[in-house]
């Protein structure tokens, strides 16, 4: 799952890390495209 984010919102960018979202390339300074797979992604679903 992936989708863009704004890293500069620091509570928003706390959650998407805590569970288990990753920065894999695409960093800017207003924006960026948060990933989530493998593990994490399941441990999310599982949760929903």
């Amino acid at each position: 799952m992936q989708w863009w984010g704004r890293p500069t919102n620091a509570p928003t960018d706390a959650y998407y890390r805590s569970v288990g979202a990753g920065i894999p390339s695409v960093l800017g300074e207003d924006i960026a495209v948060y990933r989530l797979t493998g593990a994490p992604l399941a441990d999310l679903a599982a949760r929903a």
